[in-house]
């Protein structure tokens, strides 16, 4: 049985606090459709230039390269994350850190009850921690370091999915609960 106050949440618009106007929305997201694109043709490049490579040392390069290709493409992963974290969904159970290790947290997601995607912490830099720690200093390095109370979204858990009007997405995670919205038609 679905409580009345989760219906009302579940009905009301969704609205990001964002000081970006509508503007600025639009011209950031352009710039990170052309950084995305350059990324993965950089990777594609990277990943198939071993072709052009000969000698005695072929298979060192070889293996440089693949590894390249391998960081390459996880930076594009992590700036489409970021990209597409224009909207994101909290649960109002709070669980301290003391209480869980983000590593061990395993996710599923459905779409309309079925199930679309499902990862855990590791998927995220080997452990969300690590991505945690990475922004803290990052933000701190550009003098806004993070406040108690600030949202970071540490990485996805498991593969993105696209929605469409009328789509129900639900999200469940060990330990911290399940959190669902609905897109309006």
């Amino acid at each position: 049985m679905i409580r009345e106050d989760t219906k009302l949440r579940r009905a009301a618009p969704l609205k990001t606090p964002s000081d970006l106007g509508a503007d600025a929305t639009r011209d950031l997201s352009a710039a990170l459709n052309i950084l995305l694109a350059d990324l993965f043709a950089l990777y594609v490049k990277t990943k198939n230039f071993h072709w052009h490579i000969s000698g005695p040392h072929f298979r060192d390069y070889h293996l440089l390269l693949d590894e390249q290709a391998d960081q390459i493409f996880a930076i594009t992963d992590t700036v489409a994350d970021n990209a597409s974290s224009g909207l994101f969904v909290l649960g109002d159970r709070r669980v301290p850190l003391s209480e869980f290790a983000p590593l061990e947290v395993t996710m599923s997601l459905a779409k309309d009850g079925v199930l679309v995607s499902s990862g855990d912490g590791a998927t995220c830099l080997g452990d969300p921690l690590n991505a945690l720690v990475w922004v803290a200093r990052m933000a701190a390095s550009f003098g806004a370091p993070l406040r108690a109370g600030d949202v970071v979204l540490s990485g996805a858990l498991g593969a993105m999915v696209m929605v469409e009007p009328g789509n129900e997405i639900t999200a469940e995670l060990s330990v911290l609960g399940a959190v669902s919205v609905t897109f309006s038609k």
